[in-house]
């Protein structure tokens, strides 16, 4: 029985074409074509398995092109994928500190557009300057995101004068880049102030 759950975008988009070209030729083949134009954090949930799998093999940053590609055929939301698939490779196999992933992401000009370098730069500079104060980088994650959905809304605004001013609230809590990627560092900066740089705890480390 197919999933009856409520579908994302980009999974609705996938399915559409995917059926679509099934329906025109028995022997389409689907992968990459039919993956959405999307650009979400769902890539994001799709590193881990990869990575858990794959994280230290020749191969691992490939698989994850492939996989993201898949169901979002899309070169900037493939990027942010690598970089996050890049950051746990520096952390659990190579045994690097939060710092270094960071500055080996920002150094990358092969694999990352210039956007996910820029991103993954200002969000680590952001959290490394809250740590200084007393207010926590929380405030300056929140502050980034609404800022960045006020100019959009106003852009939009622009095209749609009857757009509803809490449109620019609900898209600072959307799955959108970069906001989601911020998310993404402090869930990883996080954790490493939890438990610990992984070069000092080898079990924290994939085997």
């Amino acid at each position: 029985m197919s999933f009856t759950g409520r579908k994302d975008h980009a999974t609705k988009l996938f399915l559409e074409a995917a059926e679509k070209m099934k329906s025109e030729s028995a022997d389409a083949n689907i992968f990459p074509v039919a993956g959405a134009d999307d650009e979400q954090a769902n890539c994001f949930f799709k590193v881990a398995p990869i990575f858990a799998r794959y994280g230290g093999s020749d191969d691992c940053a490939q698989k994850v092109d492939w996989v993201v590609r898949a169901h979002q055929n899309n070169d900037k939301t493939v990027h942010f994928a690598l970089a996050f698939n890049m950051m746990l490779d520096h952390l659990l196999i190579k045994g690097n500190d939060m710092d270094r992933a960071i500055s080996a992401i920002c150094k990358e000009t092969s694999g990352l557009c210039e956007e996910v370098r820029a991103a993954t730069k200002k969000g680590w500079d952001a959290r490394t300057k809250a740590n200084i104060s007393d207010d926590g980088w929380d405030y300056d994650l929140v502050k980034y995101g609404n800022d960045l959905s006020t100019e959009i809304y106003n852009a939009k605004k622009g095209k749609d004068p009857n757009l509803p001013e809490t449109y620019s609230k609900i898209m600072a809590l959307t799955c959108a880049f970069p906001q989601s990627y911020f998310c993404a560092l402090k869930i990883v900066g996080d954790t490493i102030e939890t438990i610990g740089s992984p070069s000092d705890n080898n079990d924290f480390k994939v085997s």
